[in-house]
């Protein structure tokens, strides 16, 4: 059994992930003669703008330790977490504790770092509102689409059967537009990465609520909205 990974990219910015599993299948039949594809599956790298996981006791709530950012090592980071926290809660101190303490703050690092990380948010949030989305009657099934049906923008999935299935439209972290991830049949937020399931329930964060459902009849054309639907 071989493990292939790579094709990395920002959450939400490529509306064409199936293409980047292609090329690890290429890749992978053409360095190792693989043919037979077994399973693929993607998932965020959560990285600090200092590079360095955040690891240790949360100050502000005494009974609350932290491990994140491991940026994809979480085999031996996530190992040395378990041992640092269980020092912590013995009473003892790692010699990695002020290294790796969720605390820190670098600005030389993190300012320039955290700039460059959020630039997308202005152009995602403004460029997604002034594109045209397309009709309830072009998306395909088993795909999913911001659509405009009834005066309104609605993260739309079309089942194989036909069956539209509608959220809410905005990340409820900042206010972004979702964009559809064909390759994981997730909603996924390009702003900050946050990620939600066909029934908008949270996958991974910054954003803690869910995407609210909004009932679409495609029969008749028109949809029913809840009035705490938009914001």
């Amino acid at each position: 059994m071989l493990i292939i990974g790579g094709e990395d990219h920002k959450t939400g910015l490529d509306t064409h992930a199936d293409e980047r599993f292609e090329k690890l299948y290429q890749f992978a039949e053409e360095r190792f003669g693989i043919a037979k594809k077994v399973a693929k599956w993607s998932g965020q790298i959560i990285e600090t703008v200092d590079d360095l996981p955040y690891i240790g006791h949360d100050g502000s709530h005494p009974h609350f330790h932290i491990a994140t950012g491991f940026s994809g090592n979480g085999m031996n980071l996530g190992s040395l977490a378990a041992e640092m926290i269980s020092q912590s809660i013995l009473g003892t101190t790692s010699v990695f504790a002020d290294l790796f303490r969720p605390n820190r703050l670098r600005p030389t690092i993190s300012v320039g770092a955290y700039l460059a990380e959020n630039k997308d948010f202005p152009v995602c949030f403004l460029k997604d509102r002034l594109a045209d989305p397309i009709s309830l009657e072009d998306l395909p099934l088993g795909e999913g689409a911001i659509v405009k049906t009834g005066g309104k923008r609605v993260a739309a999935y079309k089942t194989p059967a036909g069956e539209v299935r509608g959220l809410s439209a905005v990340c409820t972290h900042l206010g972004c537009y979702v964009r559809w991830n064909s390759a994981e049949k997730t909603w996924d937020c390009p702003c900050h990465g946050s990620r939600f399931d066909l029934e908008g329930k949270v996958l991974n964060g910054p954003a803690v609520e869910g995407l609210r459902p909004v009932f679409v009849d495609d029969q008749i054309e028109k949809i029913a909205f809840n009035r705490d639907t938009w914001k």
